[in-house]
């Protein structure tokens, strides 16, 4: 029988710090508490399914591969303020943390960061994740750091990603700007740090699917 999700032994006891995560924690995100834009991993389930990753592994243990995400604004939520927000989006900012990897009283630990993502690009898959550049420099400059889907990662040591650990709560953030990311402002290796400042007076709205993976005993 696979260990409960909140049993000790995963150390889910006592809940992450969800106030911590990137559209929790922040100045703009006090005026975007409720999520407006829907994402979904169709060919995972629903957000916050326990085991909704498992389709993307082959064996017991975690994939490398990054599920399907699609997004679009909640039809509930387009009233004429977010509506006009909506005329300016520039881009897209996708923020992806472990909640449960973080030490205790610290942030989650971000497993990937996507920017410069188009507007009028509503779904990332495995395959956009592919570096398209694989010169000695690639993984130093941030002019380097592009991918076949259009759009530039965040150096987390050279990987794209980094998959996520058994039984841990993924979280992955879909935010609308308002304003482009000034690539030539990030440092060579930008931190969360460095794209709250970016998305600051710029957030349109956000949304976000949960992946939890269950590893079998």
């Amino acid at each position: 029988m696979a260990p409960s999700l909140f049993s000790s032994k995963n150390r889910h006891d006592n809940p992450g710090p969800v106030e911590r995560l990137f559209t929790r924690d922040g100045y703009d995100f006090k005026y975007h508490r409720r999520p407006v834009i829907e994402v979904s991993a169709p060919d995972c389930g629903p957000s916050g399914q326990i085991g909704n990753l498992n389709s993307l592994v082959g064996a017991d243990s975690p994939a490398d591969l990054f599920p399907t995400l699609t997004w679009q604004f909640k039809e509930e939520e387009k009233d004429d303020a977010l509506l006009r927000r909506m005329q300016k989006l520039k881009e897209y900012l996708i923020v992806v943390e472990d909640l449960d990897a973080a030490i205790i009283g610290s942030s989650p630990r971000a497993i990937g960061i996507y920017y410069v993502i188009p507007p009028h690009k509503t779904t990332i898959s495995a395959n956009d994740l592919v570096k398209d550049k694989k010169g000695r420099f690639e993984w130093i400059l941030t002019a380097e750091r592009g991918l076949v889907g259009g759009f530039k990662y965040g150096d987390l040591d050279g990987k794209v990603w980094r998959a996520p650990k058994s039984m841990h709560r993924i979280h992955f953030q879909v935010i609308a700007l308002a304003r482009t990311v000034d690539v030539g402002s990030l440092s060579d290796f930008p931190t969360i740090s460095s794209f709250r400042g970016e998305v600051e007076a710029s957030v349109i709205g956000w949304g976000e699917w949960v992946g939890i993976y269950e590893k079998k005993q």
